[in-house]
């Protein structure tokens, strides 16, 4: 299936370009997985709900020790907060 993104609040700023570094908020280190693709196309200011299907995310396999279940579906709601 993969992800899709639903706009939360528009952004009013510039959009951050493949291969720039975007700070998002809230910063989850580890969880970085499949975000590139989601932040791409993101406005500076912007919010929007990730949702990432099981088959997009981790799997059947899961990652039990960061608490994802196998099966899981991620949704995280992110704000770019700056990029550069």
């Amino acid at each position: 299936m993969g992800f899709t993104k639903t706009i939360l609040r528009a952004g009013t700023g510039a959009m951050p370009r493949r291969g720039q570094e975007a700070h998002v908020e809230p910063e989850y280190s580890r969880m970085k997985y499949r975000w590139d693709e989601g932040v791409i196309g993101m406005q500076l200011g912007e919010i929007a709900k990730i949702h990432c299907s099981p088959d997009y995310a981790y799997g059947a396999g899961g990652f039990p020790a960061w608490g994802i279940m196998p099966n899981s579906e991620l949704v995280f709601e992110i704000e770019v907060l700056s990029f550069k």
